[in-house]
């Protein structure tokens, strides 16, 4: 993981995530950060998948299918710490401009981090977002 600030820091914290969903997360996620370093050329980010059931080499091999393997890291437990703790490691580990914590079931759009992204820095008086749907 890089040592500098990032623009975008990412957690997904998973516990035996279903292999498809987690692919179609991985597809969709790709694009939406594809779409944000087009949209802007100083755009840097990471990821970093708080796995909490023992699924490490699974969770490597699907980051790179994705090809975000290089801008990913994996922080395996032993045990299940639960979504809240596991998230609380993942925010420890990198300094970023923005953080997104992403559930392992989602499907975004190309342009939803783009947009989320400029409304934050928009309204700087905004410190949570939240999608209605």
């Amino acid at each position: 993981m890089p040592e500098q600030t990032v623009h975008l820091s990412i957690s997904i914290v998973t516990y035996y995530p279903d292999p498809v969903q987690f692919s179609v997360l991985l597809k969709s996620q790709g694009r939406a950060l594809s779409f944000c370093s087009a949209s802007d050329n100083t755009f840097s980010y990471c990821i970093t998948v708080v796995d909490n059931g023992n699924q490490r080499a699974f969770l490597e091999s699907g980051l790179d299918e994705s090809g975000l393997l290089p801008y990913a890291g994996i922080i395996s437990n032993s045990s299940n710490l639960g979504y809240g703790k596991a998230h609380n490691q993942a925010i420890r580990k990198i300094k970023s401009t923005f953080h997104l914590i992403l559930n392992p079931d989602v499907i975004l759009y190309e342009d939803s981090m783009h947009c989320a992204l400029k409304h934050m820095q928009d309204n700087p008086v905004c410190v949570a977002l939240s999608p209605e749907t």
